[in-house]
């Protein structure tokens, strides 16, 4: 649920504890659902409240006397009882998990032959991706295909073999920035290798 609606939904309804809880995300969720229920347009009403939390409900200087859902705040209604107790309280502050750090052996594939796009200027190197599982880090995304070690291993030395021409860069892209707590720290173990396929098998012939 996006974060601009779950506060607007906390404070209407003084939903305490922290969010990210199953049982806190469990209530968000029902009620989402049934005002949703009750609209004839439920994107517009989905939409309405994600620009409420942004530009009105904010996180620290929310403007409670433009808000069209302000008879109805019980956040509102318990500060005007008592201002010690701000509309800002909720909704809770999510505890943070722990950074984990995890180890992991990368396999990096790419076909000898590059592919030229339609309209692109120069060719391409073809890589192999997988899909992560749809819950947990990064869920859903694209990556080589990887695997969790369990212990410390050594990249094999480099064999004195001729080794195969590199195919073209990838292009470059911007650098990455943070967009959130860091959740993991990840290792990442790589070997070189050049596979040859012989009817469908495939065979090391790094040398």
């Amino acid at each position: 649920m996006d974060g601009n609606v779950v506060r607007v939904l906390s404070r209407l309804r003084a939903l305490a504890g922290d969010p990210k809880a199953a049982s806190a995300v469990k209530a968000h969720w029902a009620l989402a659902r049934a005002l949703v229920e009750t609209q004839a347009r439920p994107g517009d009403l989905n939409q309405g409240l994600m620009e409420l939390g942004a530009t009105v409900c904010t996180p620290t200087s929310p403007v409670c006397g433009a808000c069209p859902l302000a008879g109805d705040c019980r956040a509102l209604a318990g500060q005007r009882r008592d201002p010690a107790l701000p509309v800002t309280r909720f909704p809770a502050k999510a505890k943070k998990a722990a950074a984990r750090e995890e180890r992991v052996a990368v396999c990096v594939l790419s076909c000898a032959g590059a592919v030229k796009r339609e309209g692109a200027a120069a060719s391409e190197p073809r890589f192999l991706l997988v899909q992560r599982p749809p819950d947990g880090l990064l869920a859903g995304l694209w990556e080589f295909p990887s695997v969790p070690l369990q212990v410390t291993l050594r990249p094999a030395p480099h064999r004195a073999a001729q080794p195969p021409r590199a195919p073209a860069p990838p292009p470059r892209r911007p650098a990455a920035r943070p967009v959130g707590p860091r959740a993991a720290r990840l290792s990442a173990s790589t070997w070189t290798r050049r596979v040859r396929l012989v009817r469908g098998k495939g065979r090391d012939v790094s040398g």
